[in-house]
């Protein structure tokens, strides 16, 4: 009897044992699905990135393709410019002609490719902003600055290349951020352009000779106006002369109105003259200010690009790095007044 007692008890001890260690592997197990799910979650987000990834390396891809042949054009085109350039200046066309004309043609041709890139299915390009913006009407740098692009663009494009990816989803908010990207790409290439036309019209002619041919010529308009009007006055004075000597004086009346008009037509040419005077003095005042806030906008662009080189060297980081234009861009913001619109910088 005791033996079986003593059984029953330690039975009893290993079933209570038994029964805890259950209760802790449910609470394990319960552990380990919860566990599960989140991975399965965690899953299910790495793919959809994967497939984020992927649209935008395809996208990639076909637009170093595009912009291969886009190089391939503009070298053509500067090719062209610059035949056109000798032929005007054997010609005798002015330099200002000149850039006016490869302004016009390098910015056409620019618009129409980017019009041709906005009929394909945009993704966010997040290289897009490192890539540099090279001026068109600068000849000899142009062709050093296509072939450096085209060689960074055929190492990307060998790189995307080499991932077999497919693209399967696209989503509208990456589709709209990238048409804003491309717009804002137009903006800056043409402010390029239009920046470095203005330095290089700038550099050709001294600013404060031009105001004085300015001003020396109006003065010379206004000389030859007043002489002309003066010339006219004492003419109409002599008609009215002779007029008086062979029409008879015996009204009074007639006498009283003749003196009413040359006294008035007398005030008005010297009105006349006074006015035209003032409006000449205006249009070389305004020459003044456009030329002197062409000067101050120089000497900005000067300032500008000199800190940004004396940031590149302080944070020893690339020249095209993004993180040295908005550190420029946090400065230049902080030193103007609040009302002014960030689209202007």
């Amino acid at each position: 009897m005791a033996d079986t007692q003593y059984t029953i008890v330690s039975l009893r001890e290993l079933n209570t044992k038994l029964t805890v260690e259950i209760s802790k592997l449910r609470k394990k197990y319960a552990e380990l699905e919860a566990k599960n799910i989140k991975v399965e979650v965690e899953n299910a987000k790495l793919k959809q990135d994967k497939e984020e990834v992927e649209a935008r390396f395809l996208n990639l891809e076909q637009r170093d393709r595009e912009k291969t042949d886009l190089i391939a054009k503009l070298k053509h085109d500067v090719l062209l410019i610059k035949e056109q350039s000798l032929q005007n200046r054997g010609n005798g066309y002015t330099d200002n002609a000149s850039d006016d004309a490869e302004y016009r043609t390098s910015d056409s041709d620019i618009y129409q490719v980017k019009d041709n890139h906005s009929s394909i299915p945009p993704e966010t390009n997040h290289n897009r902003e490192d890539t540099p913006t090279f001026d068109i009407t600068d000849d000899t740098s142009n062709f050093n600055v296509c072939q450096e692009t085209k060689t960074q663009l055929e190492v990307g494009s060998r790189q995307c290349s080499t991932s077999p990816i497919r693209i399967e989803n696209k989503s509208s908010e990456n589709k709209v951020i990238n048409e804003f990207l491309d717009l804002k790409e137009k903006e800056r290439v043409s402010n390029i352009i239009r920046e470095k036309n203005r330095e290089k019209k700038l550099g050709s002619q001294d600013p404060l000779s031009y105001d004085k041919d300015i001003s020396q010529s109006s003065k010379n308009k206004v000389q030859k106006f007043i002489a002309e009007v003066s010339k006219n006055s004492s003419s109409s004075i002599s008609n009215s002369n002779a007029d008086n000597d062979v029409i008879p004086t015996t009204l009074n009346e007639t006498e009283k109105s003749k003196t009413r008009c040359f006294t008035s037509s007398q005030t008005s040419n010297n009105s006349f003259t006074f006015l035209y005077e003032k409006l000449c003095n205006a249009i070389i005042l305004a020459d003044r200010k456009i030329q002197e806030a062409i000067l101050y906008y120089c000497n900005f662009g000067k300032t500008l690009i000199q800190r940004h080189n004396e940031l590149v060297s302080e944070k020893q980081v690339d020249l095209e790095s993004n993180a040295v234009s908005r550190i420029l861009n946090k400065e230049v913001r902080a030193q103007l007044p609040a009302n002014i619109s960030d689209t202007l910088l």
